[in-house]
């Protein structure tokens, strides 16, 4: 079986990778024949008090700011690339700051300047904890800024990622945030959005949570969903066990989803993180498993 990977970030939270060299090595091993290649917007802040230097984002309580050179970083990667090498990535625009209204501004340079590029994303907009400790306001779907990015990538047929939690840590009772995410697919009909792992974050460990999906896939028929991360982790394989619920869904609406990595620059795991979808691919029917595996995100980002 051939994969496209959807989400896959060439850098860590410091900005650091083990190399696009490394990547295709992995990726070859994988089985992974494409990867939409992107960023990490933000930079993790190392402060004077800490004595030992952090790596995740979480790793202790130092704040995060935002990143625009990581995009350069992505462009040097490519750059490094044979032309058949370029062939198997599609890069994305992350480094902008989503709550600044110039924001729109660095990505009509970018596209300006630099034919690469074939999306926006992954777009860090309400991230659990994430949020808290990164510099500036609240960044959210329907923030005036973003309302001129989706304008843009709606006028040139781009797809855009985002990365918009369905809810807050402690209100699990409810979805706090999907109206925020209304409010843009009601706005932008024709943009293709694709909702990072459904929403999903560690902290959201709904037992139906297939409802929501499947109810806002009714909605909207420019809405796609990115199984990458926690989605599948926590809620489709919950209990080493996938939900028949999520073959349901999946079947249903066989164009919508997309698998991906997210790994975070160092590509030593990849073979093993997206093998693991195997144990969902096997369980739909041939054609919507090669859908889901490798023609939806060649649809959206490669063609």
């Amino acid at each position: 079986m051939k994969y496209i990977d959807s989400h896959l970030h060439g850098v860590n939270f410091l900005q650091q990778s083990t190399g696009i060299k490394k990547l295709l090595e992995k990726m070859d091993k994988s089985n992974i024949e494409k990867s939409v290649l992107m960023g990490i917007p933000i930079m993790k802040k190392w402060d004077s008090y800490d004595e030992i230097e952090p790596i995740g984002c979480l790793d202790n309580d130092s704040k995060c700011y935002y990143y625009s050179y990581t995009d350069q970083i992505i462009a040097d990667m490519f750059a490094s690339l044979c032309d058949k090498e370029k062939k198997r990535f599609a890069p994305l625009i992350c480094g902008f700051n989503p709550t600044d209204m110039h924001g729109i501004k660095h990505v009509e340079y970018l596209l300006e300047h630099n034919p690469i590029w074939r999306g926006v994303g992954e777009v860090f907009l309400r991230h659990n904890s994430l949020t808290n400790i990164t510099n500036e306001e609240t960044a959210r779907a329907d923030h005036p800024s973003m309302g001129k990015i989706y304008q843009l990538c709606n006028d040139r047929n781009l797809p855009i990622i985002i990365h918009q939690d369905s809810t807050a840590i402690e209100r699990s009772n409810i979805y706090a945030y999907t109206g925020e995410l209304n409010n843009v697919l009601k706005k932008f009909p024709k943009l293709k959005i694709i909702w990072a792992h459904g929403g999903v974050t560690e902290y959201i460990k709904y037992n139906n949570y297939y409802k929501l999906i499947h109810s806002m896939l009714c909605q909207y028929n420019n809405l796609y969903i990115d199984l990458s991360w926690v989605i599948f982790e926590q809620i489709i394989y919950k209990h080493h066990t996938i939900s028949k619920y999520w073959i349901k869904i999946i079947e249903n609406f066989p164009y919508k989803f997309i698998i991906g990595s997210d790994v975070t620059g160092d590509f030593n795991n990849l073979p093993r993180i997206i093998k693991r979808y195997d144990k969902l691919l096997n369980k739909l029917s041939p054609k919507t498993k090669k859908l889901v595996a490798y023609a939806n995100a060649d649809k959206l980002f490669f063609s």
